[in-house]
């Protein structure tokens, strides 16, 4: 493995990995990992709390980002071969074909990779809605400013990873890494023998929309760790069917990597293995009412910082969720805010919070009746209700509980149950595992080849509706949660007879 092409550095080590096995690490990736921003992430778990539904679902960001990292490479070196065999593949990537240009581009996929989750809050995307709400709020930020929110911090703690490392190889690999991450000012690829296309190409092989090398990683490491069987892909299939071509387009050379027709049933898999992975693991409802728990747990935090600051931390939390601000923080080795800092503000939320902070700090910490109460745990208990299901309906059912006819429909629900109209508020969300305007024209070489993957996406792409009831109050929430079968039943029949009267109408 040492005699393989691993980037712009010499082997240093390897890393024993659950799903890849061996991991091979040149010497300026190991000295990345000894930075407070890799460590930090050594302790930001990969699926936030779900370790208190699935109890082995405990690997970190790290774990994952060594994987994808690893994939990355492996997807960048299939690039590789295809330019020494084609001049037309190597004239579109690289300033010259020889080891120097090729490695340069290694590195630059590699850095990628092992990077482009550095910016992940605690408790990964379980918190985010919360954090990206105070954040945007007090520092004025606008939500088309950015793309997903926890890549405001990556792009932040990339820069100073850059600046760390001077202006020397390094800064300039991850300088390239970043642009192609986030940006399209490539013009750092001529400085390290690339072209811009080469950036371009790491970008498809970070952030396809169907197969990349960041979903390849999550699914299996996900369903491996929480122990469910759906997520098992056929990963070296994929990999070693990639094909990367050159096209003449009207601005120059463009290279394209897509699977072969050979490795379809892997892609089928995969895609399979994506929708179960998000019906039985990513929207499972208990972990949708712990993602409520949690949001209201950040908010409880900001309300009441002096109480439960950690030593370290600036004075206010909005200024701890300055990227720039918490980038200094964490160079400086001062603070992480990494999952562990979070578990001591919510512990501290617990003692000196009052009422509602000891509320919601003993949701997350022991005392699981008092999460929120999911009134839908499965889509199909709707469906099942309902004479005949289809998108329509889906939609239909998404207008019903965003609509006006929703407070009714819970008012009667509750006071069915309690009698009263009790101190208990709603949470809803809706979610598809596959949304048709982000990725047609990315996805059309899959639906065209695959009818399977065609109707797979028709079920994925209908909407799954879940709606969480709770108490700030710790009694009023106690007696909820005793009735919670009678609530469930009672608003899922108040749902559907509203659902089965829109449907006439």
């Amino acid at each position: 493995m040492a005699t393989e092409l691993m980037g712009a550095y010499e082997h240093r080590t390897i890393v024993q990995d659950a799903v890849h096995g061996v991991i091979p690490l040149n010497a300026k990736e190991y000295e990345l990992l000894q930075t407070p921003f890799l460590r930090r992430i050594h302790e930001v778990k990969q699926l936030g709390l779900a370790h208190l539904v699935f109890p082995s679902a405990t690997h970190s960001r790290l774990d994952h980002s060594l994987g994808v990292m690893h994939l990355a490479w492996r997807m960048a070196k299939k690039a590789v071969e295809a330019a020494v065999r084609s001049s037309e593949v190597c004239a579109a990537l690289f300033k010259s074909c020889d080891n120097s240009s090729y490695s340069s581009f290694l590195q630059v996929a590699r850095l990628a990779g092992l990077l482009h989750d550095i910016g992940h809050m605690p408790f990964s995307h379980m918190g985010e809605d919360s954090i990206e709400a105070i954040a945007t709020y007090k520092l004025q930020r606008r939500r088309e400013e950015y793309g997903k929110f926890h890549e405001l911090y990556t792009n932040a703690f990339m820069r100073a990873l850059e600046e760390r490392h001077g202006k020397g190889d390094l800064a300039l690999y991850l300088e390239a890494a970043r642009s192609a991450l986030f940006s399209n000012d490539w013009d750092v690829a001529e400085k390290i023998r690339l072209k811009r296309e080469a950036l371009a190409l790491v970008r498809r092989i970070m952030s396809d929309y169907i197969v990349d090398a960041d979903r390849l990683d999550y699914l299996v490491r996900d369903a491996r760790f929480s122990g469910i069987v759906y997520g098992y892909i056929d990963i070296d299939r994929m990999v070693e069917s990639l094909e990367v071509r050159a096209e003449v387009t009207g601005g120059g050379r463009r290279a394209s990597m897509e699977i072969s027709q050979k490795a379809l049933q892997a892609v089928e898999d995969m895609f399979d293995a994506r929708y179960k992975m998000y019906k039985t693991l990513y929207f499972h409802h208990k972990l949708g009412g712990i993602k409520v728990a949690v949001n209201r747990v950040f908010w409880l935090i900001q309300e009441k910082w002096s109480y439960v600051r950690p030593p370290g931390a600036p004075d206010g939390f909005e200024e701890l969720l300055d990227p720039l601000k918490l980038a200094e923080l964490i160079a400086d080795g001062t603070f992480y805010f990494d999952d562990n800092d979070a578990m001591s503000m919510i512990k501290a939320l617990g003692v000196r919070g009052g009422r509602e902070g000891k509320r919601w700090a003993s949701a997350l910490l022991h005392d699981r009746s008092l999460l929120p109460i999911s009134l839908i745990k499965r889509p199909e208990e709707i469906a099942s209700k309902v004479e005949s299901w289809g998108p329509k309906v889906g939609e239909e059912l998404v207008k019903i509980v965003q609509g006006d006819a929703f407070e009714g429909i819970w008012d009667r629900s509750l006071k069915r149950v309690m009698g009263e109209r009790a101190e208990v508020s709603v949470e809803k969300d809706v979610q598809r595992i596959y949304e048709r305007s982000a990725g047609d024209a990315e996805s059309s070489l899959y639906t065209e080849r695959s009818l399977y993957v065609r109707s797979l996406m028709d079920v994925a792409s209908a909407p799954l509706v879940f709606v969480y009831a709770f108490s700030e109050d710790e009694g009023v929430h106690r007696r909820l949660y005793d009735r919670r079968q009678e609530l469930r039943r009672a608003f899922q029949e108040e749902l559907v007879e509203e659902l089965k009267r829109a449907l006439r109408a």
